[in-house]
């Protein structure tokens, strides 16, 4: 089950977190080749991780260890969309809205699961993802992804792009950046999907 961690909470999952922190490196930058500025080795620590983020992260039943997560943050604060990316963002300026918030760093480990855990994983992800915006009274995510990611993201929320795809200058992928509806309405939809996708044998 994911777990939403606040700042005033961080010091009774500071294990937790840390996983967090090294496994995001292991992924962006050992296995994509990210160059990300100003983290430390082996811990992707950067100036986006604040007070006001809010983590969800959700780790394995058994293991314990972090499977997946994601970061969410403000728009009234710096974000990277609003500070880094802003090339992306060629329809519309960067959001600044209490009720919208970014969406980065979202893993998921396939080091760490089985090809049907990570299968079964996903949904319920994005499931979590969807009840804490609304709990939170996020009423939509932005978020920079690969032109993939997106086109498979239409089919879940309602998304619209922020700009055209664009070539990131790492790996050569297009990249766009979108925005995402976070409804109440739609909690129901994907639990029922979820609830029956449990009923099919595997």
């Amino acid at each position: 089950m994911a777990e939403v961690i606040r700042f005033e909470d961080r010091h009774a999952y500071s294990e937790t977190l840390q996983d967090m922190h090294e496994q995001r490196y292991d992924v962006f930058v050992n296995r994509m080749g990210w160059d990300i500025p100003g983290i430390e080795p082996n811990y992707d620590k950067d100036a986006f991780d604040t007070e006001e983020t809010l983590y969800l992260i959700e780790r394995h039943a058994f293991t314990g260890e972090v499977v997946a997560s994601a970061r969410l943050n403000p728009t009234t604060s710096p974000y990277m969309l609003s500070e880094v990316f802003t090339q992306y963002c060629q329809f519309e300026a960067p959001p600044q809205s209490a009720q919208v918030w970014e969406l980065s760093r979202l893993v998921y480990d396939w080091k760490r699961l089985t090809r049907e855990e990570l299968a079964e994983l996903r949904p319920r992800f994005r499931l979590a993802m969807l009840e804490s915006c609304v709990n939170e009274g996020i009423e939509a995510i932005i978020w920079l992804s690969s032109l993939q990611v997106y086109n498979n993201t239409l089919g879940i929320w309602p998304t619209r792009p922020l700009g055209p795809p664009l070539l990131y200058e790492l790996g050569g992928d297009a990249y766009v950046a979108a925005i995402s509806q976070m409804r109440p309405a739609d909690l129901e939809t994907m639990r029922a999907a979820l609830d029956q996708r449990a009923l099919v044998p595997r």
